[in-house]
């Protein structure tokens, strides 16, 4: 296990919940999430996505893995505005969706947000996974609750591109 950053909070509720739990640091360059992403859901087995700074509760994964969705998340506070949305942040795809012909990693690895966001970058996967998601006629996630926290207050802009992203993979 390898990361950097790792809010405290939210290793400590991995633990709690009993799970085995991979650490993956994607902190290498921009693309090195979609890379993670992409080559999971390669693999066609459920998985599930943590990020560093969002606490689970102890029966999150159970939660998810009685869940007969092909796509579920909760949702979490995300930005300084103080909204509530399901991002990545903690989100299970089933094998369902991922065994459904859609491969949606090399569109979402072309799409360009700006001059500051190059294609694939990790600041807008979760708006391009949901986008091509969506586009691919599998609606919205399922959403549970009640939302999870954030480990950390934000203060800078709400899509956090001055820090670095980690991320848990936790097998579902």
């Amino acid at each position: 296990m390898a990361a950097t950053h790792l809010q405290p909070a939210c290793r400590d509720a991995l633990a709690a919940t009993g799970w085995p739990v991979r650490v993956v640091d994607v902190s290498g360059d921009d693309r090195a999430y979609w890379r993670l992403l992409a080559a999971t859901w390669a693999r066609g087995r459920t998985f599930t996505i943590v990020e560093h700074d969002v606490v689970v509760r102890p029966d999150t994964f159970v939660e998810l893995a009685g869940c007969p969705a092909p796509w579920c998340a909760f949702p979490y506070r995300q930005g300084s505005e103080g909204t509530y949305g399901t991002g990545l942040g903690c989100t299970k795809f089933g094998a369902a969706l991922l065994a459904s012909a859609i491969d949606p990693w090399p569109w979402i690895g072309a799409q360009r947000q700006d001059a500051k966001h190059p294609p694939g970058h990790w600041c807008t996967l979760d708006a391009w996974v949901h986008r091509a998601l969506r586009q691919a006629k599998w609606g919205g996630p399922h959403v549970h609750y009640p939302p999870l926290a954030h480990a950390r207050p934000y203060t800078g802009p709400s899509h956090m591109c001055t820090g670095e992203p980690r991320v848990w993979r936790a097998a579902s």
